[in-house]
């Protein structure tokens, strides 16, 4: 008998570990999509490029191509996501996403580029800190 309650509480585990499992991935995906829109948004205001254009499926244009390459940065380093989690967003590979950063931090040992992206990761930095001050955490 006690085997019987020992195999019907590892189930009940497992089922419960599978569905906070779930829950999680849910909430990272959503996560994922709210900081994707939120640097591209970021990217458009400040290059001039649509956002259909950045998250476009094809090559486009240089300019959208580097572009696409900043908001990928970002969100991998400014944000911490992974290169598959960016490359996800973007509906790209993550091998292209390790593309794109790699050309952003080549073209940071220019200054003036430098300088644009250290503003960009500061007001990311700020519309995050923003974003938890406006969190209603009272108990």
């Amino acid at each position: 008998m006690k085997f019987l309650s020992i195999s019907i509480d590892t189930e009940k585990s497992v089922s419960e570990q599978n569905i906070l499992s779930s829950l999680s991935a849910v909430i990272s995906s959503q996560c994922l999509e709210s900081e994707g829109r939120r640097i591209v948004l970021l990217i458009a205001k400040h290059t001039g490029i649509s956002p259909e254009l950045i998250l476009h499926h094809s090559r486009c244009r240089s300019n959208i191509a580097d572009a696409r390459q900043l908001a990928m940065y970002l969100l991998h380093v400014g944000m911490g996501r992974s290169m598959s989690e960016v490359g996800k967003f973007f509906g790209r590979d993550r091998t292209t996403v390790s593309h794109a950063c790699n050309k952003i931090e080549d073209r940071r040992d220019e200054i003036k580029f430098d300088d644009f992206v250290l503003s960009l990761e500061e007001e990311i930095e700020l519309q995050v800190f923003e974003s938890d001050e406006n969190l209603d955490l009272k108990r």
